[in-house]
């Protein structure tokens, strides 16, 4: 009776962990919750100590303070909402935290709600390791989703493309 009730106990303590990454299906959902939705190039990327929600500097010893990536970005394109007001973004280091790898020189797009500057699997797509031209033109795997996004902007019944997957980085 005693080792059913440990192994229900531990199967209910694995649920929230396996719940902790799972996605609404979708880009046109994050589309229609997000207040902006912009393409970043990461200029700088360095590590430090954050409350896990409030993204308020904290000391490591303090509880809720988790270790996160810290990008300062350049916004090359909003396709919803100005992004302006932003000055980083944070990201986990994923291993449960749904985080993502944040690299210097790479482009996302990410999908955030009002006040919000926390990515990660659910809202931001990318890494994508690229060359911008001035003439605004992107690798042919991904533009067909950074002209949705356009299509999108302009067009509220427009579908917008699967996310591209990130490029492995090297």
């Amino acid at each position: 009776m005693q080792k059913r009730l440990l192994s229900l106990l531990a199967g209910f303590a694995a649920i929230p962990a396996a719940l902790a990454c799972t996605c609404p299906p979708g880009t046109d959902f994050w589309w229609q919750q997000s207040s902006s939705v912009v393409l970043v190039r990461i200029d700088s990327v360095t590590s430090g100590y954050e409350q896990a929600m409030s993204r308020k500097p904290c000391v490591s010893s303090e509880r809720m303070c988790v270790q996160k990536q810290i990008a300062r970005f350049t916004l090359v394109e909003a396709f919803k909402g100005s992004g302006h007001g932003l000055t980083s973004l944070a990201s986990g280091y994923g291993g449960g935290d749904c985080g993502i790898p944040v690299v210097a020189g790479a482009f996302y797009v990410v999908f955030l709600q009002r006040g919000e500057s926390q990515i990660g699997i659910c809202n931001a797509a990318g890494p994508y390791v690229m060359r911008y031209t001035d003439t605004g033109t992107y690798p042919k795997r991904i533009e067909p989703f950074l002209n949705s996004l356009r299509k999108a902007a302009k067009d509220p019944k427009a579908v917008i493309a699967p996310r591209p997957k990130p490029q492995p980085l090297e």
